[in-house]
């Protein structure tokens, strides 16, 4: 019922509002060839369980309950405490951060995630390789830093990576002349 002279923001936003991956709709009016509506939205990157419980995760944190993930094959962790809506809280949060940021490619390799001390967030890659991410701040950061260690072709022995500080990623268990 509206038109390009009269878009209603309001009924929009109602429209959408029983969608928990929608963050937002946006119109924008086109006078007379039309209407161009944008929908935002945050898919689950992540099945946070607790006990028999599992609910799937937006990388914000955002608890994303009613939506089906069967077969999306998401990294699951396992958290502290579970809301019915909402956002995770603490270090279940940074869990959600880190995991939301990953890379595509990567996703797939994760087998573990957890939080433990004195590392914080830390993923396991198959093959047994942990990353140690400390909090979620600056996470994306953090996964290109991963990924560009990953990536060399030099790298041969490795038994973690350490991205907490994304500008200076250290590694363990590779030979001094391995990355020259």
């Amino acid at each position: 019922g509206m038109t390009t002279l009269h878009v209603r923001q309001d009924e929009l936003d109602a429209a959408v509002a029983g969608f928990p991956t929608v963050i937002g709709v946006e119109a924008e009016a086109d006078f007379p060839k039309g209407l161009t509506i944008t929908v935002n939205d945050r898919p689950p990157t992540m099945l946070a369980k607790r006990g028999d419980r599992a609910l799937p995760i937006a990388a914000d944190g955002t608890v994303l309950a009613g939506v089906d993930v069967n077969g999306a094959g998401l990294p699951e962790a396992e958290v502290s405490a579970l809301p019915e809506r909402g956002l995770l809280a603490g270090e279940d949060l940074q869990l959600a951060l880190v995991v939301g940021a990953v890379p595509e490619p990567l996703r797939e390799l994760i087998s573990d995630v957890e939080v433990g001390d004195p590392e914080g967030v830390q993923v396991t890659l198959d093959g047994e390789v942990p990353i140690h991410f400390g909090s979620g701040e600056r996470a994306a950061d953090k996964w290109a830093a991963a990924a560009a260690l990953l990536a060399s072709p030099k790298l041969d022995t490795l038994t973690y990576i350490d991205v907490r500080v994304p500008e200076r990623p250290a590694i363990g268990g590779a030979a001094p002349s391995t990355l020259e």
